[in-house]
């Protein structure tokens, strides 16, 4: 008899982990913090870059995925998309300059861009 209260309290312990661990598993990531324009690009700031467009979005701002870069002199485009929509930008050629275009998220989940040079 002292067996089976033994089996049956380790077998309560187990239900007990596995409902708490699928509770973990089943929650969704909290968002990364909303940060100011300067927050979100300060890393890029750092590394020498401008900002030469703001974000036609007021902020706060969290990352809407990764920057696109053209080389000196060089044009193109990049766009983005999330649940909300897409953002795109399209780069004008500037003599001697490279261009970075931050895909940035706004409160209600709309992308905007900023764009940067060096």
């Amino acid at each position: 008899m002292r067996k089976r209260g033994r089996i049956g309290v380790a077998f309560l312990i187990l239900t007990v982990v596995l409902v708490a661990g699928l509770a973990v598993a089943g929650r969704q990531p909290e968002p990364p913090p909303l940060l100011t324009l300067d927050d979100a690009i300060g890393f890029e700031v750092a590394g020498g870059w401008r900002v030469v467009q703001s974000p036609d979005l007021a902020g706060p701002y969290r990352r809407g995925g990764l920057p696109h870069q053209t080389a000196k002199g060089q044009g193109g485009g990049a766009r983005w998309r999330n649940r909300m929509g897409e953002a795109s930008h399209q780069f004008v050629s500037q003599q001697g300059a490279e261009q970075l275009a931050v895909p940035l998220e706004t409160v209600d989940g709309r992308l905007t861009v900023a764009v940067l040079a060096r």
